[in-house]
């Protein structure tokens, strides 16, 4: 009988064990989605206001405007 009662919290550890694992798996896949739409928005942002520069022609040295290309 004690057998049965170690077999069976044996499996309920493993059990719980593995639902932490998942629990964690899907916090790591919920932030990376977030990262990964974060930096999506800030790079369309970034090439939105780039090209918006350089279609207004404003006065920017090739120097900078350069710079502004290599940094985005």
């Amino acid at each position: 009988m004690n057998d049965k009662n170690n077999g069976k919290l044996l499996l309920e550890l493993a059990l719980h064990r593995y639902d932490e694992e998942v629990g964690r798996n899907e916090a790591i896949d919920n932030k990376n989605k977030s990262m990964v739409a974060f930096l999506g928005v800030m790079l369309t942002i970034q090439c939105t206001i780039l090209i918006r520069l350089i279609e207004l022609n404003m006065v920017i040295e090739s120097f900078e405007m350069n710079l502004l290309l290599y940094c985005s």
